[in-house]
């Protein structure tokens, strides 16, 4: 009788141990999780090239147009000056302050397109460190020694919570480089 009970309470923490393991499902939607942070990435990736090439062409338009506006501008001087060479001085320093305007606006648009850019690598990073995490669950979901072997080799977090703070920040960040791109994109459009 003593070895049946021996048996028989075994086999209850077995299944007890059994029980406590992670669904199979919970593991595949952590792998659906993985998949999809590729997908969103990727899409980001895209999105993040024709926002760029986009830029670009608002960029290269708008400097089109602030040389044709100065180039008309030096015709109108010069027709200007012309006329009343006693005021030519005047007109000059005009014409160059307009042309140093231009310049800077120029060099505006530049800077815009650049912060446009960068602000978008920044949010594709952010959506990396993000899937980081998930991969950090997965290999929680599938044994918790690889998962805390995961977070401290791979990704260099001392603990679980610590990477968990680094993800929250990650979340943040995107958020707030999402803001600060649509800033960015209001500042190009003038």
């Amino acid at each position: 009788m003593r070895c049946n009970f021996r048996t028989l309470a075994a086999a209850f923490v077995l299944v007890a141990l059994a029980g406590c393991g992670t669904p199979a499902a919970v593991r595949e939607l952590s792998q659906t999780q993985i998949a999809a942070y590729d997908t969103v990435i990727t899409a980001a990736m895209t999105h993040h090239e024709a926002l760029i090439a986009a830029a670009r062409l608002i960029v290269d338009d708008r400097k089109q147009r602030i040389d044709t506006r100065t180039k008309g501008l030096a015709d109108d001087a010069a027709e200007a000056i012309r006329r009343q060479p006693a005021s030519a001085k005047e007109t000059v320093l005009e014409y160059s302050n307009v042309v140093r305007d231009a310049e800077k606006d120029k060099a505006r648009l530049d800077r815009d397109a650049q912060e446009i850019g960068r602000l978008s690598n920044q949010l594709v990073a952010s959506l990396k460190e993000m899937k980081q995490a998930q991969l950090a669950l997965n290999a929680y979901l599938e044994q918790e020694a690889v998962g805390e072997s995961f977070v401290k080799s791979v990704l260099g977090q001392d603990s679980v919570a610590g990477f968990t703070q680094h993800v929250t920040d990650a979340i943040n960040r995107a958020a707030s480089l999402s803001e600060q791109l649509k800033s960015a994109i209001g500042a190009l459009k003038g």
